[in-house]
């Protein structure tokens, strides 16, 4: 028996979280620019809570995304993420669909035979 396996969905969110790094260092403050370069996506894991494409930056870039007393929170992640999750909805649901129906295509069978009694 086949299993489900999400791999058109898979690709679409390493798409998806390629996409929000990139969108993050165009939208990362520049002072030297180590921010900006130390963003980069991590590998795509599954977790019980679901799948989790993570990216990393260096340490300190957390001020001034999320801001301090002395700094205006820039929050250059979240509108990343919501930019770009925007873009990627409509291909997430098609890429998940598209594995669910290429699945039922190799467990479903393909004639059915109906017998009546006359």
């Amino acid at each position: 028996m086949a299993t489900l396996d999400f791999k058109l969905l898979d690709n679409t969110v390493e798409e998806l979280q390629e996409s929000i790094a990139s969108r993050m260092a165009k939208l990362a403050p520049v002072r030297t620019g180590k921010l900006r370069n130390s963003i980069r996506p991590l590998p795509v894991v599954q977790t019980p809570q679901g799948v989790q494409a993570p990216i990393t930056y260096i340490p300190y870039g957390i001020f001034p995304d999320l801001g301090t007393k002395y700094q205006k929170a820039q929050r250059f992640t979240q509108r990343a993420e919501e930019e770009e999750f925007t873009r990627y909805q409509k291909q997430l649901a098609e890429a998940a669909g598209r594995d669910v129906a290429n699945y039922l295509d190799d467990v479903l069978p393909n004639n059915i035979n109906i017998t009546l009694q006359v």
